[in-house]
């Protein structure tokens, strides 16, 4: 009975332990599963964006493929922050990866050009003057958009771009029930333009104006 009961532990630990290997005898030494063949591929779990955003606490390196993501679906992983696609060329970015400090916000069709917000608030502005300083401020960004120095606040144009991202960009620019964003954009002298991010409202105020909220943008 020892005997057998040391045999059934023996098998457990080795099944925990060893290398997994599917149409292959020996696994390759660097993989913990190696699956091979000739006729037939690898399928990851389909699932919609919906239900890919419903995923909880989604590990490092997790793999999908997202089956309404683009008109032919993509296949994405997880980087720890976001959902990424793996569709994209060298030097093609989309809209909603990591990149240049921040996150890519709009894309040019061929990808290689485009906006990237920052993934922070740069804080309350007293006023539009003050607001041009904040969005340049390395103090006020990000661990990574601490790299760049080239920040700016973004043109009313920009700004909506940003708004028709917040979902992507999150932080108070998402669900704040009052998140009025500067622009760089000005109406008059004594006026400059903003956004209501609760609801996409334009409109502009005067300069003076306090309790707007700064996010700054760079190109690529």
């Amino acid at each position: 009975m020892k005997l057998l009961l040391l045999s059934l532990l023996l098998c457990l630990s080795l099944s925990i332990f060893a290398q997994v290997g599917i149409g292959v005898a020996v696994p390759h030494p660097s993989a913990e599963l190696d699956v091979t063949a000739t006729n037939r591929g690898f399928l990851p779990p389909r699932v919609t964006k919906a239900q890919r955003d419903s995923i909880v606490s989604p590990a490092t390196g997790l793999m999908i493929f997202c089956t309404n993501c683009t008109p032919k679906g993509d296949p994405q992983f997880y980087d720890g922050t976001r959902w990424n696609s793996m569709n994209a060329a060298p030097g093609v970015h989309t809209i909603g990866e990591s990149y240049g400090g921040g996150i890519v916000i709009f894309v040019t069709t061929d990808g290689l050009h485009g906006l990237i917000a920052e993934s922070q608030e740069q804080t309350l502005s007293s006023n539009w003057y003050e607001a041009q300083s904040l969005a340049t401020r390395n103090t006020l960004h990000s661990p990574a958009g601490k790299l760049f120095a080239d920040w700016r606040l973004p043109t009313l144009d920009e700004l909506s771009l940003m708004y028709a991202q917040k979902k992507i960009i999150g932080g108070k620019a998402d669900g704040n029930p009052y998140a009025l964003y500067w622009s760089s954009t000005e109406q008059n002298t004594t006026a400059g333009w903003y956004i209501d991010f609760t609801d996409g409202y334009q409109n502009y105020s005067d300069k003076f104006s306090s309790y707007r909220y700064v996010r700054a943008v760079r190109s690529f």
